[in-house]
């Protein structure tokens, strides 16, 4: 991951002409895009791709490298999703580890200790992915229950191989947030992770009152996302690489929690500036 760190710096450091160079970029054209902020849509939209082939080829040299296998592709029936839905679940945890700069782990655990998960508690992850967020989780809570759902049957395939793998009984299946498949008043906590940015708002406001739904009265929703909401993935690179394009997730999600009858909102600081972590009851 050092390229991926060099790239960052360069950003931090306004250093136009060597990021150019990094990405085989217009260098003049590049340092307009810096004077102005990364705001030039057309330009950006040319960035994105260099951004995009880089991370691409930072991932496959790190699995190359680490005898990792090419990306497995299955065709499965899967809901009808509003939002983005992941399916390269082969790259997963990798792309997470590549994205945080190796800080995931450290990210999870920072998430766990502010959701604050009770020996018996009952957990559902909400867009769990391929369930390493619920394995620890089940750490935890021990003999407690721990459930996920994603709107990817890859990840859930995934997942559930992991169960098999380490003879957990964490019981995951594909579903949507917007339509939990859970009675009301049965989690003591759900977790959300890198999940919500995903979701166009009209499906954000449904998912919040699900989730507000399947929580027993009281009880928490702890999210982590990126710290600034974008529409694009070049905002959502720039966040990675210490430029946040797009208002604050905090203050994006803050009113809907609120209106979804949660109480008890808080957006929680810590050292990882370009994450949010959000709390509710």
């Amino acid at each position: 991951m050092h390229r991926l760190h060099h790239l960052r710096n360069l950003v931090q450091q306004g250093n136009a002409e060597a990021f150019a160079k990094e990405l085989n970029l217009d260098p003049g054209r590049t340092r307009t895009w810096f004077d102005q902020r990364f705001t030039h849509k057309g330009y950006g939209t040319e960035v994105t791709k260099a951004l995009g082939a880089y991370v691409l080829d930072e991932i496959l040299t790190t699995s190359a490298s680490r005898g990792g296998s090419k990306m497995h592709h299955k065709t499965a029936d899967a809901p009808q999703a509003a939002g983005r839905v992941l399916h390269g679940a082969r790259w997963y945890d990798l792309f997470g580890r590549v994205i945080s700069f190796g800080q995931d782990k450290a990210i999870r655990e920072k998430l766990i200790e502010l959701a604050a998960p009770a020996p018996g508690e009952k957990v559902l992850d909400v867009g769990c992915g391929t369930g390493t967020l619920a394995f620890a989780l089940k750490s935890s809570v021990g003999t407690g229950e721990v459930h996920g759902i994603d709107a990817s049957p890859e990840m859930i395939e995934v997942a559930k191989e992991k169960v098999a793998k380490f003879g957990s009984d964490i019981d995951f299946q594909v579903a949507l947030i917007e339509a939990i498949p859970f009675p009301d008043a049965t989690f003591d906590l759900v977790t959300s992770s890198l999940m919500l940015h995903h979701l166009p708002d009209d499906i954000k406001r449904t998912g919040l009152d699900e989730i507000r739904r399947v929580l027993k009265p009281g009880h928490r929703f702890m999210a982590m996302d990126f710290a600034a909401h974008s529409h694009s993935p070049l905002g959502h690179l720039l966040s990675i690489f210490g430029h946040s394009r797009g208002g604050s997730m905090v203050d994006k999600l803050m009113p809907m929690l609120k209106d979804a009858g949660f109480s008890d909102v808080e957006g929680i600081p810590t050292r990882y500036k370009n994450f949010a972590f959000i709390r509710a009851r």
